[in-house]
């Protein structure tokens, strides 16, 4: 697997654990005035585990090549 790719999986798992976290512990969140929803977090937590899923895979079809 290519440093990047390994870089690019590690983040967004990194990403979906402190979305997780946050859920677990319902931490509040605020961007400015505005209070961040707790369900927004279940999205930091589905997209990039989903980006990181993708991106394994593809380390897969890229030995093909």
């Amino acid at each position: 697997m290519r440093p990047g790719l390994k870089i690019a999986v590690t983040l967004f798992i990194v990403i979906a654990f402190a979305h997780f976290l946050r859920l677990l512990f319902l931490a509040p969140m605020t961007s400015g005035s505005w209070n961040v929803a707790q369900w927004i977090s279940l999205l930091g937590v589905i997209l990039p585990l989903v980006v990181a899923g993708l991106l394994w895979m593809d380390r897969w079809r890229g030995q093909g090549r």
